[in-house]
């Protein structure tokens, strides 16, 4: 379900997944979403269910939404231990299979979702050193247009959850 509102003039709004609550993502500058008259891969299309103008963001959730982000909290996840290359590889190997593996069994109405939670689990090796940013994306953009994401759908979704990796890197210790 979509719920669209006029932003309140001079305030710029991002985007946001789960500030709100859980699967609760918002839209605001930059920002996309599939709207009525998109065709679904199922054949129908998506319907306007109450065709009236926006109404007016309440302020209550513009206020939510105009809060700043949390700092950065500098990680403290534990760091892997120190691996000799082989390790390293087989590791970083293991978890990339295994990522891309869970987006392809990603059922409909999780697949954005379970794509954002690969490429944020990825984008903290790759902060940390331990696999090529650019391996992670083309292997998780295959993943996405092979459950039938658009290529624009992919390329959100893994920036978002990779720069959110990014914040807390895991690598190794040596």
């Amino acid at each position: 379900m979509h719920l669209y509102f006029a932003a309140p003039p001079g305030v710029r709004l991002r985007n946001t997944a789960g500030r709100l609550g859980w699967l609760v993502d918002t839209r605001a500058h930059g920002g996309y979403v599939v709207a009525a008259g998109s065709a679904l891969n199922t054949g129908g299309t998506y319907v306007t269910v109450y065709d009236i103008p926006p109404a007016p963001l309440p302020g209550w959730l513009a206020d939510l939404l105009a809060a700043p982000d949390r700092p950065a909290v500098p990680s403290t996840a534990p760091r892997m231990p120190a691996l000799d290359g082989r390790h390293a590889a087989g590791y970083v190997g293991a978890a990339l299979r295994a990522e891309v593996q869970h987006v392809l069994d990603s059922r409909p109405g999780a697949r954005n979702h379970t794509l954002n939670a690969a490429a944020f689990a990825l984008g903290q090796l790759a902060a940390g050193g331990m696999l090529p940013a650019a391996l992670v994306v083309d292997c998780l953009t295959a993943a996405g247009l092979t459950i039938g994401l658009t290529a624009r759908e992919c390329e959100a979704t893994i920036a978002s959850g990779m720069r959110a990796g990014a914040r807390t890197p895991r690598g190794s210790a040596a």
